[in-house]
């Protein structure tokens, strides 16, 4: 009995070492990170994907996933990938990514294989079936649930930043009951009384709160926004020439020598400003002084919300740069993680682009004339602005371009799409393959809330066009730095090849274009 029993347990312990957990058992549970991809499965969400914001919601990407298929092929050339098909059914099919060498030569055709990964994107194919994506993927001929070292901890990874990310777009509230239940999208919630790590808000002091403009119930409060001053008094954003170097930020500690103004905006546009009590010299500003005061200090919680000034907050999260199609040029595919950050919903209009003008002396693009936009286009995108002007322009809105990897996450959205709006092209969703730009906001926006990332204007971005794989080491974002830079987007003229979310074009720094524009970001902390 002794020897029986020493050889179960053992035999157990090779089991969990394989990671070979078999479905079928009862006490096998799954786990809320876990997905079984099978025909049935995939008939069930095959309806949802026909809408690309019903899609978005199934909560199922960069979860652990495992099935079972039958071997089909090895396709691709660059980034080799295994095709199975779910249940004998041709029109389901898997394609398994980041195989080793040996699991590719062990496959055998018509034979049946276990497989486990994380599962990265399910879209439908020109013939009509449905493909399931699964990366970081493991074979096995033995039933159970194989996952790789790198499967795990990406999964890992991805649970901590969605965790992260709820805090930072305020779902997580300390108040609130904690459930040790899964949420609705398949994620564990922490046990029952294990305080969420979200800090507290600090409180309001009597003259934030004097400061701030009485509101309307459910209307956002006045924000006010710090504006450094010289020690002259004069207004940096009203000098002539050319734009203001950014000061540094303000330090907690700042003594009153400092000379700070903050500038308070109503609702319906006009400012009023409040002396510092510690600064009793500081000159007022006066309403005739720039109306996009210059942003030096690093928001605060209470600032972190999904939109701030015309601005959206993306999740800190994965995006895929470069491509494994033969006839695109950026290689090799390649994950890289993007922080949180703000960006723009809309591409810097003329009318954005003329107050900078007027407050710095900055030239005007060429299309203009006497100094103003063309009538009817105070709405349009600004064009024919080099990266030096675009670079500018966000050095003075207190901003910055975006990194080439911050605006293809932005871009793509959640769920990583070819385009802004989804994985098949339709003219309908965006500006493209058309004679001239439109308006902010003339089609949808994205999931993230963006407009126009698709097509319209193409824009720059603050990255040198250097060959992939991206690297922030190799000094892509000096702004010093000789070279073209990276333009993204498509245009207004972009077919349905040039206007996917991933294609690279580069100018000089010095050049513009009449379909090439711009939005700004900022940093997120």
């Amino acid at each position: 009995m002794v020897l029986q029993r020493s050889w179960t347990t053992s035999l157990l312990f090779l089991a969990v070492i394989a990671g070979g957990v078999r479905p079928g058992v009862a006490q096998d549970t799954l786990d809320p990170r876990e997905i079984e991809i099978t025909g049935s499965w995939v008939r069930s969400i095959e309806p949802t994907l026909a809408d690309p914001v019903a899609a978005a919601k199934l909560g199922v990407y960069d979860h652990l996933a495992f099935g079972k298929g039958r071997f089909v092929r090895i396709d691709g050339k660059s980034r080799k990938n295994a095709v199975l098909t779910l249940e004998g059914e041709a029109k389901f099919l898997v394609r398994l990514f980041d195989l080793t060498g040996f699991d590719t030569k062990m496959l055998s055709a018509r034979a049946e294989y276990y497989f486990g990964g994380i599962l990265s994107k399910i879209e439908r194919n020109p013939q009509g079936g449905i493909e399931v994506s699964v990366t970081y993927s493991n074979l096995s001929e033995v039933e159970g649930r194989f996952y790789s070292r790198q499967a795990r901890e990406f999964a890992g990874r991805t649970q901590e930043i969605r965790e992260r990310n709820e805090v930072l777009l305020g779902k997580a509230k300390a108040e609130a009951p904690v459930s040790s239940q899964p949420s609705e999208s398949g994620l564990p919630q922490p046990p029952a009384g294990v305080p969420p790590t979200v800090k507290p808000e600090p409180a309001k002091t009597s003259s934030e709160e004097a400061a701030e403009d009485a509101t309307e119930p459910g209307q956002p409060r006045n924000r006010p926004v710090l504006k450094r001053r010289n020690r002259s008094g004069s207004d940096p954003a009203a000098t002539e020439g050319d734009p203001p170097s950014p000061a540094p930020p303000v330090h907690p500690t700042q003594s009153a020598d400092d000379d700070d103004v903050v500038i308070y905006r109503r609702r319906d546009g006009s400012r009023r400003t409040a002396k510092s009590s510690s600064s009793p010299d500081v000159t007022p500003a006066t309403e005739d002084s720039s109306d996009r005061p210059v942003l030096r200090r690093a928001p605060d919680r209470r600032e972190l919300a999904k939109e701030v000034d015309g601005m959206m907050l993306i999740p800190e999260g994965y995006t895929t740069l470069g491509s494994d199609n033969p006839e695109d040029s950026d290689k090799p595919m390649h994950r890289v993680l993007v922080k949180s950050f703000y960006i723009d919903k809309h591409e810097v209009s003329n009318a954005d682009y003329k107050q900078f003008c007027e407050a710095t002396g900055h030239r005007v693009p060429p299309y203009w004339q006497e100094k103003n936009y063309p009538k009817g286009l105070d709405k349009h995108p600004v064009v024919q602005v080099s990266w030096l002007d675009a670079t500018a322009y966000a050095r003075w809105a207190g901003k910055r371009l975006p990194t080439e990897t911050e605006w293809e996450r932005a871009a793509k959205g959640p769920n990583s799409y070819r385009y802004s709006y989804g994985n098949t092209y339709d003219p309908q969703k965006a500006n493209t393959d058309g004679q001239k730009a439109s308006a902010a906001g003339a089609y949808p926006a994205n999931e993230f809330g963006l407009f126009d990332m698709t097509g319209n204007a193409s824009e720059w971005t603050n990255s040198l066009n250097l060959p992939y794989p991206y690297s922030e080491a190799e000094g892509r974002e000096d702004l010093k730095a000789p070279g073209p830079r990276t333009v993204r987007g498509g245009d207004f003229t972009s077919t349905e090849r040039d206007s996917r979310c991933l294609v690279r074009q580069n100018e000089l720094s010095d050049h513009g274009s009449p379909r090439l524009g711009f939005r700004c970001a900022r940093d997120a902390r």
